[in-house]
């Protein structure tokens, strides 16, 4: 009856340990996902930050070309389109800036953190980092229209 018991309580902690390690198997998985996809966004956004950049000189030379045009200089129509391509050059620089405050803030959670930390983090990070790639997105379209 002893060795009945042992063998038991042997196969119940061998089970214990293997039905353990393929949770963490499959959290960490889960983790591996959603980080990611967090960096694929990232990625994404980073590739258009050129974009960004080419943009904001086209539309800083169209401001110089107004600007240093006496006939357009003077003329109302043309200065409220400067304010536009002004407005937009800002706009450009909020989302290069936004850019590089998500990576500067950026801080993975320890090893040590739990997987609901973790995976708290990694959404917090998305929706925040898909914000940066909306905006990225929405200002590159606006000012290519304007172009």
């Amino acid at each position: 009856m002893k060795k009945t018991l042992t063998i038991i309580a042997i196969l119940a902690i061998t089970f214990n340990f293997v039905a353990c390690d393929n949770t963490a198997k499959e959290q960490n998985t889960q983790i591996e996902t959603i980080k990611s996809e967090v960096m694929k966004v990232h990625d994404d956004a980073m590739a258009k930050m050129g974009d960004l950049g080419k943009l904001e000189n086209v539309l800083t030379e169209k401001v110089t070309e107004i600007k240093n045009d006496t006939v357009l200089a003077v003329d109302s129509s043309a200065m409220v389109m400067v304010a536009e391509y002004e407005t937009a050059i800002n706009n450009i620089n909020s989302a290069k800036a936004g850019m590089m405050s998500w990576m500067n803030n950026f801080t993975a959670p320890s090893e040590e953190a739990t997987f609901e930390e973790k995976m708290t983090f990694y959404k917090s990070e998305m929706e925040k980092v898909t914000t940066v790639m909306e905006n990225i997105n929405s200002t590159i379209s606006t000012a290519e229209e304007m172009k």
